[in-house]
């Protein structure tokens, strides 16, 4: 299993930097047009959030992606303010909004939007990915950090809000001052992302801890 240290982050976000496979253009974009140029048009956030799904792998619909648009632009979810806060309960926001829709809460690309727009744009660390590989393995490191059971035992990590997932995803940074929300959580999904295999067997282990 990889062990949570700095030079393994750093490892990580070297391989991320350079992988064509993980291009950076919504940073690029984002930093453009947004920080630069204070382009807050729904072609700039629409592209954004595009880039993001496909930069991290995450299999989101036209649909989700446009509806994901039309939350940031409505003036009364105070989406940037609230991406600037760190204000959590955004994330739940953004599914309630997509499900209300006929459409599938996609807690990946919520996070995912949430958690890059608040590094790039406020150069903040307040969100983390809630993404299925995260989840997979984070019981793993939940066991082998000694966190206290009630806390995240017989809990399905699917099914949690965002605020909840968070709480506990905070029980191992807590544990690992070292690595900021950011690092942790990219060196998590980009060590067991492609790795299926190694992913049951964490779930499995957490079970023996």
């Amino acid at each position: 299993m990889v062990k949570l240290t700095k030079t393994n982050s750093e490892i990580v976000e070297h391989e991320l930097a350079n992988d064509i496979s993980y291009p950076q253009k919504a940073k690029k974009i984002c930093e453009e047009l947004i920080k630069r140029n204070n382009d807050f048009s729904s072609e700039t956030f629409n592209i954004i959030i595009h880039r993001i799904a496909i930069e991290n792998s995450t299999r989101s619909s036209k649909k989700t992606i446009d509806l994901l648009t039309d939350f940031a632009l409505n003036s009364e979810n105070q989406f940037l303010q609230r991406v600037k806060k760190g204000d959590l309960t955004l994330v739940d926001d953004i599914t309630d909004y997509l499900f209300k829709n006929n459409n599938r809460r996609d807690k990946s690309l919520a996070s995912k939007v949430c958690r890059y727009l608040n590094e790039w744009l406020f150069d903040k660390d307040d969100f983390t990915i809630n993404d299925s590989v995260v989840r997979k393995v984070l019981p793993y490191y939940l066991a082998y950090y000694k966190i206290e059971k009630h806390y995240w035992a017989n809990k399905n990590l699917d099914k949690l809000t965002y605020v909840e997932f968070f709480a506990i995803f905070e029980k191992i940074k807590e544990k690992l001052p070292e690595l900021t929300r950011h690092e942790l959580d990219h060196l998590l999904w980009y060590s067991y992302k492609n790795d299926n295999i190694r992913s049951t067997i964490a779930a499995s282990l957490a079970k023996h801890l």
